[in-house]
């Protein structure tokens, strides 16, 4: 994976994208755990952390919902 790639990726995916490609990550990250494949949860969880703070800028009240 080239993580330039993943964040230019993020940066330019709109809503629906971003929480599709959560939601498939998130379906990724339990395989890889089950296959205990420690450097593709790394990578999934860096793509989930970017996707969670584009989601954040996107709707700030999001991010503030989550975090109370």
């Amino acid at each position: 994976m080239d993580r330039s790639e993943v964040l230019k990726r993020i940066e330019n995916s709109d809503r629906q994208e971003l929480e599709a490609w959560k939601r498939h990550v998130l379906r990724c990250r339990e395989h890889f755990i089950r296959d205990r494949n420690a450097f593709e949860v790394e990578e999934c969880d860096f793509i989930l952390g970017h996707i969670d703070r584009r989601l954040d800028a996107l709707d700030p009240q999001r991010g503030m919902n989550q975090r109370d």
